[in-house]
C-alpha cells in the first residue's frame, strides 16, 4: 500500500522533480514567501554539480529525498510547521543581512538532500586577518524535544571522530565543492519567531542587527562550540596524558574568554604533537582544528560588537526566554564521557 503524502510534502516532491526551488517550502504568510522565494532562488541546486558527480548519483540523491520524506513524513521535517520553517529563513536573515556572525561571514542555505543530513545552512565564516576560512553548519528548531534528539547525534559523530558532511556545496571564493564542518543548533521559541518576524517584516528592520535574537544566535553558537570542544577534549584526555603539561580544563557556568584563548593557544602548541600519538588519526586532530577555528573566528566577532570578555551563560536556563535549551545536554553527556 502507498504511503500517504501531505499536501505539503507534494509541494517538496514536486520541487525536486522541477529541479527548480530545492527546498519547496511554503509558509501561509505570503509577505514572509517572497523572503524564503529570494531564498530558493540563490540556492545551489542539483544539476549545477553534474560536473562534479554522475547523473546517476544525483539522481540517486534525489531519490533518496523522496524515498525519506515518503517514510518519514512530518517527523523528519518534510511536512514542517510554518513556524518551524520561519525559523529556519529568520535565522539565515539574521546571520547573513543582519551580521549575526560578524561582517566577515557568508550563508548558503542547503539543498534538501543535506537539510535531511542534518544541516539547514552552511556559514562560511573567515578571520579578520583573511588567514582563515572554516564553515560551520546550522540546524534550526522550534521543537525542545528535537533539540535533545540532534544533540545526541552530534555528540554521537563526535564518538566517532565524524564532522557533518555538506554533499551539495561549493565554496564560491575557493570552488571546493563539498566541506566538513561542525554543527550547531538554534532553537528559537514560537513566539520570538513571531515577534523577529513581525519586525522583519514591518518598518524597523534596522532594529535587528542590534537586536536580541541576533546577539543570541551568536552567544548560543559560542556556548555550543566551547562546550563541544571541551566533550571532544575531554574523549582525547587520556591521548593527551602522554604530554606531562596536559591542563585540565573545567567547565565553569560562565565562560571566559581567557579559558578559551588558553585552550585554543594549547591546541595550536601541540598540533604537531598531536599528529604524531599513536593513539590519535587525522581526523581526530581535523575534528579538533575545526571546532577550535570556528571558535576562535566567533569569540573574536563578540569581542568586537560587546567589548567584554565574558558570556554569561547558566546550564539548564533558556538566554533572555527566547531560545531552547541545549547547553545543559551538551554537558550531561560530557560529565559521563
Amino acid at each position: 500500500m502507498a504511503l500517504a503524502v501531505n499536501k505539503h510534502e507534494n509541494l517538496i516532491l514536486s520541487a525536486l522533480q522541477r529541479e527548480g526551488s530545492v527546498e519547496g517550502d511554503r509558509v501561509e504568510d505570503e509577505k514572509f514567501m517572497k523572503i524564503i522565494e529570494e531564498w530558493q532562488n540563490s540556492n545551489f541546486k542539483y544539476k549545477e554539480f553534474g560536473g562534479d558527480y554522475s547523473e546517476e548519483e544525483i539522481e540517486s540523491d534525489k531519490n533518496e529525498v523522496r524515498q525519506m520524506i515518503k517514510k518519514f513524513g512530518q517527523t523528519e521535517g518534510a511536512g514542517r510547521s510554518d513556524e518551524t520553517v520561519e525559523a529556519e529563513y529568520l535565522t539565515a536573515e539574521m546571520i547573513y543581512n543582519y551580521l549575526g556572525f560578524g561582517e566577515n561571514s557568508d550563508v548558503y542555505m542547503t539543498t534538501k538532500y543535506d537539510d535531511l543530513k542534518g544541516v539547514d545552512l552552511v556559514v562560511v565564516l573567515e578571520s579578520a586577518d583573511g588567514k582563515k576560512r572554516v564553515y560551520l553548519g546550522v540546524d534550526t528548531t522550534v521543537d525542545y524535544n528535537s533539540m535533545e534528539v540532534k544533540t545526541k547525534k552530534t555528540l554521537g559523530k563526535l564518538d566517532k571522530d565524524e564532522l557533518y558532511k555538506v554533499k551539495y556545496f561549493r565554496d564560491e571564493e575557493t570552488g571546493e565543492v563539498g566541506a566538513e564542518m561542525p554543527r550547531i543548533v538554534i532553537g528559537i521559541d514560537k513566539d520570538e519567531v513571531a515577534r523577529t518576524k513581525k519586525i522583519l517584516l514591518g518598518d524597523e528592520k534596522d532594529k535587528l542587527e542590534k537586536d536580541g535574537l541576533n546577539k543570541e544566535i551568536l552567544q548560543e553558537g559560542i556556548d555550543q562550540l566551547y562546550r563541544t570542544l571541551f566533550y571532544v577534549l575531554k574523549k582525547y584526555q587520556r591521548k593527551f596524558s602522554e604530554f606531562g603539561d596536559f591542563i585540565e580544563f573545567g567547565q565553569s557556568e560562565e565562560i571566559n574568554y581567557e579559558e578559551i584563548d588558553e585552550i585554543l593557544k594549547y591546541l595550536e602548541n601541540k598540533k604537531e604533537e598531536v599528529k604524531s600519538l599513536r593513539r590519535t588519526n587525522p581526523e581526530s586532530m581535523k575534528v579538533l582544528e575545526s571546532y577550535r577555528d570556528n571558535l576562535e573566528i566567533l569569540t573574536e566577532v563578540e569581542k568586537g560588537k560587546k567589548g567584554e570578555h565574558v558570556v554569561r551563560n547558566v546550564f539548564g536556563k533558556k538566554i533572555g526566554g527566547r531560545f531552547l535549551d541545549i547547553t545543559s545536554s551538551i554537558k550531561t553527556y560530557t560529565d559521563a564521557a
